[in-house]
């Protein structure tokens, strides 16, 4: 959908991040009006790349001139507190195919993470479920949610003011 550069590849059958990314995060919208599709990629430390489009809708790409402070927030846990897994996958509860999806895939200190949410950024945690990774994964995945929607908005904004 949009010109994303290809970050993701096949290894031993699962997903994974290329070796010269830190982070990617990719969101979907699912099957809706405009099939948006966002990614925001982290090559190096400086810079992240934005790309975005969607049915019907300009294709845009920004590079940001920092990672935003919530990404190194992020960072700089999963740099203090080891993830205690390599993959992991969310499901909201819904099992409709074609609804929004998210992944986060993270190469850092010599690992590599992928994560998948079915749904939204509104994952429900049980009072078992207190481990703070996840509390933390749930702030960044907001953030990223957030910045996703907001420029679905602008683009839908734009097409319906020509």
């Amino acid at each position: 959908m949009n010109k994303a550069p290809q970050c993701i590849i096949y290894l031993n059958d699962e997903l994974r991040l290329k070796q010269e990314y830190i982070f990617a995060y990719s969101f979907s919208d699912g099957f809706t009006e405009h099939l948006f599709g966002f990614d925001l990629i982290i090559k190096d430390f400086r810079e992240a790349s934005l790309y975005y489009s969607g049915f019907q809708l300009e294709e845009k790409q920004e590079v940001l001139k920092e990672v935003p402070k919530s990404i190194w927030d992020f960072l700089e846990y999963v740099d203090k507190n080891e993830l205690p897994f390599s993959e992991y996958s969310f499901d909201t509860g819904l099992y409709i195919s074609n609804i929004s999806a998210q992944q986060i895939f993270l190469n850092w200190n010599g690992k590599s993470y992928f994560i998948s949410v079915e749904g939204t950024s509104k994952i429900h945690f049980t009072e078992k479920e207190t481990e703070e990774w996840k509390l933390q994964f749930k702030k960044i995945l907001v953030f990223l949610e957030n910045l996703a929607s907001k420029k679905r908005k602008t683009l839908v904004n734009k097409k319906t003011h020509q």
